[in-house]
């Protein structure tokens, strides 16, 4: 075999397997693509196990709302500021009305 066709056969076999590399890693369901696919298979799990929790929590307030009359009070009183037939609410302002002023001015006379 002399050096030309011996230079020819390397040429040949080092294009063959840059090509076959570059298939392995970037062609369809090549190494990066099955990387990528993995990366939003975990991010749907994630998102997947934060939506069991939610729904978790919500059969868990559906229960309670169907089954405890304190729930319903307390969603009530916080959520719609209701309060019960014997209470009284009492509302305080932080602005200082005239009465406070005036009281202040004639201490000062």
């Amino acid at each position: 075999m002399d050096r030309g066709n011996r230079a020819s056969i390397v040429l040949i076999v080092l294009f063959s397997m840059i090509l076959i590399v570059s298939i392995a890693v970037f062609g369809d369901k090549g190494i990066l693509e099955v990387y990528q696919m993995k990366q939003r298979l975990d991010d749907l799990e994630d998102a997947n196990r934060k939506l069991t929790a939610e729904n978790r929590e919500l059969v868990d307030q559906i229960e309670r709302l169907q089954n405890d009359p304190r729930e319903i009070e307390r969603i009530a009183r916080d959520e719609l500021g209701l309060v019960g037939d014997d209470e009284m609410i009492y509302r305080f302002s932080d602005k200082k009305d005239d009465a406070g002023d005036l009281g202040t001015d004639a201490q000062d006379e």
